[in-house]
């Protein structure tokens, strides 16, 4: 009689790995590839709904099988996800310098940024991602360590070719401190006094490619300063800089109408460029202190485990995102978020060697994060759906069916009521529609949440359809506050001004200023604009 072999069972530990490995895949890809001509903004929103999603499903299938299984190791963790973001980062660089050399059909587009809206994103990701593969540097086989020294030249390649500021500085200073930390000559504060010094000197030095964005930046910075003396300790709250920012830019330039040299460089705004500095602004001292709290404990949370060499790696992860964080917006991005939250988990982590072992407390926590996994993907998906049908209802009024849409647009209002972008296009749509009162009321919600250019203009041609003038002038002159260089403010007051019969000295007085205007870009409408105000002058004069 044959004996019958029995085929090998997969344990529940094998399958919550399998089943943790495939949502970790698909979120590492998302946050670094994905992108979908589905939603109005093709390249940053979709990667945030599928992350959102993937890390729900991480979560809970973390959570479940915790029940009856025992928790990974550190090192199982980093040997499994390494791999996977080194994968992504290597591809990605190559994608984006695919893009650089024109090798890949761009559409037109004039920056390289990969599968990124630009290329800080793209830089800003590589970056949290490169010190992963230090990991492989350790392998005993000499043809790993140079696949390894190879894929790192590639992300370096790409990150420099990117042009980002931010990116460059990051990278040196990561290799820098690879470099001091197998230097065991001097104290860790000198260490850190040169490392800082680093920063400056690089900072200042790449400035110098770019002057002009570095000037606006500087405005930026200033302006944002303004905000946080006024709110010091609590801030201006969540979002308090993109409601709040260019209210202080317009005032900056009411007080120094002849600064020229930033009038010019002055545009719409909705980061500072420094994620420390939008921090001060909404939160304050006080988020600012509890932050560096959180970072000290996560600190001290490594120097407890050790100092182990695996764990030396995410803490650079870390220091990338956090310079990078000094001259740039990299949380915008998602894998950017992955990277930093993974880093943290992977210091803080100590995983329970039993299931016996764990307190019914922690079960009930575990319970709770299901919970809000649930919700939290209950809660995001129709908000997607109504993102998906609000960009077919916008490539349906770009086509002509303007009116046909704004039923749908009422009805994506009660689910997008927080997006300001959602907003100023029903406003602007209400605007083309001739409905003026309708388009006034959203575009003040709007105004609310992002103070904007483009909102104040948007306010003002529906005032001025509305024939009241007087209002419409004021968010006119707040319009070319904002951003000084801008001619069609100052033309549209000319206007107001002509319609309304007011004084030839006050009509005279706003187009002496066009005239005399310098010109940031030129084009077809600016030269209308002057020519228009040459003649009005000349016509005068007879």
């Amino acid at each position: 009689m044959a004996l019958r072999r029995n085929k090998p069972q997969m344990s529940n530990s094998s399958i919550r790995n399998l089943l943790l490995c495939a949502f970790f895949i698909a979120m590492i890809a998302a946050g670094m590839f994905l992108t979908s001509s589905l939603f109005v903004d093709n390249y940053v929103v979709p990667k945030w709904y599928a992350v959102a999603f993937c890390a729900c499903g991480l979560m809970i299938t973390y959570v479940v099988f915790s029940f009856f299984t025992a928790a990974p190791s550190v090192d199982a963790i980093i040997g499994a996800s390494f791999p996977i973001i080194a994968i992504a980062c290597v591809l990605q660089a190559i994608y984006g310098i695919l893009y650089f050399t024109n090798l890949y059909p761009c559409n037109g587009e004039k920056w390289h940024a990969g599968s990124f809206d630009n290329p800080a994103g793209f830089a800003a990701s590589l970056s949290a991602g490169l010190p992963c593969l230090l990991y492989f540097l350790y392998d005993k086989k000499w043809w790993v360590r140079i696949s390894v020294i190879v894929a790192m030249a590639i992300i370096a390649v790409a990150i420099c070719l990117s042009g980002s500021r931010s990116g460059i500085i990051s990278l040196m200073v990561v290799g820098l401190v690879m470099l001091l930390n197998r230097i065991s000559a001097g104290s860790a504060g000198l260490k850190f006094v040169l490392l800082f010094l680093t920063v400056l000197i690089l900072g200042y030095v790449l400035c110098l490619f770019k002057k002009d964005s570095a000037k606006g930046r500087l405005l930026i910075w200033r302006c944002s300063w303004e905000m946080i003396k006024d709110e010091p300790l609590a801030g201006h709250g969540l979002g308090g800089f993109k409601a709040r920012y260019m209210d202080y830019q317009a005032r900056y330039f009411e007080r120094n109408p002849g600064d020229d040299a930033y009038g010019m460089l002055a545009d719409n705004t909705v980061r500072p460029f420094n994620e420390y500095l939008l921090l001060l602004t909404n939160f304050g001292f006080t988020g600012l202190v509890l932050f560096l709290s959180v970072a000290w404990l996560i600190f001290k949370a490594y120097q407890q485990q050790g100092v182990r060499k695996p764990l030396y790696i995410p803490l650079l992860c870390l220091l990338s995102i956090s310079v990078f964080a000094l001259f740039s917006y990299p949380l915008t991005y998602p894998f950017v978020w992955i990277m930093g939250l993974l880093s943290i988990i992977l210091i803080v982590y100590h995983p329970v060697s039993s299931v016996r072992r764990t307190p019914i407390v922690m079960n009930v926590l575990k319970g709770l994060l299901v919970l809000l996994s649930i919700i939290t993907c209950a809660g995001l998906y129709p908000r997607m759906r109504a993102e998906m049908e609000w960009r077919e209802a916008a490539n349906n009024s770009l086509a002509g069916k303007t009116a046909q849409m704004l039923p749908s647009y009422k009805k994506l209002y009660n689910h997008l009521s927080g997006n300001v972008l959602f907003l100023y296009n029903y406003a602007a749509e209400l605007n083309v529609a001739e409905q003026y009162g309708e388009s006034l009321i959203i575009a003040k919600k709007c105004e609310q949440l992002w103070q904007n250019y483009h909102i104040q203009l948007l306010m003002a041609d529906n005032y001025k359809e509305m024939q009241r003038y007087r209002d419409a002038e004021i968010h006119y002159w707040k319009a070319s506050a904002m951003c000084p260089a801008r001619f069609i403010p100052l033309y549209e007051i000319v206007q107001i001004y002509i319609a309304t019969n007011q004084p030839e000295s006050k009509i005279l007085n706003v187009a002496t200023k066009i005239i005399h205007k310098k010109v940031k870009i030129q084009s077809e409408t600016v030269s209308m604009i002057k020519e228009q105000m040459h003649e009005l002058i000349k016509a005068d004069v007879k």
